[in-house]
């Protein structure tokens, strides 16, 4: 079993791991279900009034597939697909209304219902080729396509091409049938972490990002061809599947991932990024390799953290001692940072601590510094990362951040109540050598009006 196999996924409900971080909170899920129900209430009432035809609808996409994930970002939405459908007993091309009119009947449903006082919708974005899109409260969307449904066949509503020949209860149905009940837990998993590599590696304002669902169907097409007996926990397997799916597509002269209910639809719709995906798909399969010979725990942990970043988790101090310490323990104790705090408090009073920071006014500025930074080997590289743990922290997607390299820290904002991490790490020729986990833990202040919008945040 690779060293971090815990850190990844655990039994153990309260432990931080990667796949706790990455996904939605309970209540975030039940408030999603309320919203989107909600909408899909009104939506079928509505739409039957406007077409005159039956209405049904579907939810679709991540949150069926059971493979959503938390905004990478603060600031990013969590995404719905909830598809509505037109029955009508004829090609959609017979009946009363076209492809644009469904779209526009869509588009005019959504715009009454945002404009409800007594709905928690904030707008409606300009209709895209595909969908409408609706926005709500706490950092969430619905994208609402429309179907013409007749029997068992469904053709989705396009602005431009008419009614093109696309059904997402198919490639559901292929990806239920693709794993026994137990497997499809795990490769759910899988999925996620390849979802929030991929949100933390491309940047969607600027280059083209590769879709869930082409995730989600390379993961499945690369499951049958690892052996399971030779891997043991998600480490493992996440790394094998990495990997076989850069061979595949180093090795392939084509740019097209087939979907595989419709051989004739291209999945990849990156276009010439897609060359730009291998790239980085090889990258994260190298981080996998070395990760997995790493000689201890915490080297391990670290290496992880190139491609998941504040997502995942370092190792607490228990986890080290209980790991094999044949050579970790000398590597771990090589240099043992000893970091200062200076605490300035809305009163802009200060006062300074030592490796760990106690009931800290929110509002407060915190500023960290590597005091023993001068006794380290030559060369060493030292590293900060602020990860943010529990409710607070999930309810606003701030999970954390990068926080800069060298012997001081990036200005720190403390807001929010609750328990969270400065983790410093000292590096030398590509292994930790040191490493300290500052925790940081913020309580409610008494200056009246103070309005919080971060966790443990770098100024602006």
């Amino acid at each position: 079993m690779g060293k971090c196999a815990s850190l990844f996924c655990s039994s153990d409900g309260d432990k931080e791991t990667l796949h706790k971080r990455i996904t939605p909170s309970q209540s975030q899920v039940e408030s999603q279900k309320e919203y989107w129900n909600d909408l899909a209430d009104y939506l079928r009432v509505d739409l039957k009034s406007r077409s005159g035809y039956p209405v049904t609808s579907w939810i679709q996409g991540s949150y069926k597939f059971a493979t959503q994930i938390r905004p990478a970002r603060k600031g990013f939405d969590y995404d719905i697909d909830l598809g509505v459908y037109f029955a009508w007993e004829s090609k959609p091309e017979d009946g009363a209304h076209s492809a644009t009119d469904l779209k526009q009947m869509v588009q005019d449903s959504l715009s009454a219902y945002a404009q409800d006082s007594n709905t928690d919708a904030t707008g409606v974005s300009d209709p895209k080729e595909f969908c409408s899109r609706i926005r709500f409260t706490d950092d969430f969307h619905v994208d609402v396509p429309a179907y013409h449904e007749w029997g068992d066949v469904r053709r989705l509503a396009s602005a431009s091409e008419g009614f093109v020949d696309r059904d997402p209860y198919t490639i559901w149905e292929w990806w239920i049938a693709a794993f026994d009940d137990v497997e499809r837990i795990r490769a759910r998993r899988m999925v996620r972490y390849m979802k929030m590599w991929a949100a933390l590696k491309f940047d969607p304002k600027s280059e083209s990002t590769p879709s869930s669902i082409l995730l989600t169907v390379l993961i499945a097409y690369a499951y049958p061809s690892i052996d399971l007996a030779t891997v043991s926990g998600d480490d493992e397997l996440f790394s094998a599947l990495v990997t076989a799916i850069s061979t595949s597509l180093s090795e392939s002269n084509s740019d097209e991932v087939a979907n595989p209910v419709d051989p004739e639809e291209n999945l990849n719709r990156m276009g010439n990024d897609f060359s730009v995906f291998r790239t980085r798909l090889q990258e994260l399969s190298d981080a996998c390799n070395r990760a997995l010979l790493a000689d201890d725990i915490v080297s391990a942990a670290s290496i992880w953290s190139e491609p998941f970043e504040f997502y995942f988790p370092l190792p607490d101090e228990e986890e080290v001692r209980k790991a094999d310490t044949s050579t970790s323990g000398a590597i771990v104790s090589a240099f043992v940072p000893e970091v200062e705090i200076t605490v300035i408090l809305p009163t802009k009073r200060s006062y300074k601590l030592r490796n760990g920071a106690p009931n800290i006014p929110k509002g407060s500025g915190l500023e960290f510094r590597l005091v023993n930074y001068g006794l380290a080997p030559a060369g060493s590289l030292v590293r900060w990362t602020a990860r943010n743990v529990g409710p607070a922290a999930e309810a606003l997607n701030d999970m954390g951040h990068f926080n800069g390299f060298g012997e001081v820290a990036l200005h720190e904002t403390a807001e929010y109540k609750g328990k969270h991490f400065m983790d410093v790490s000292v590096h030398l020729g590509g292994r930790v050598i040191g490493m300290r986990r500052v925790p940081v833990t913020i309580i409610s202040n008494s200056i009246a009006g103070t309005k919080s919008k971060r966790l443990f945040s770098k100024r602006r």
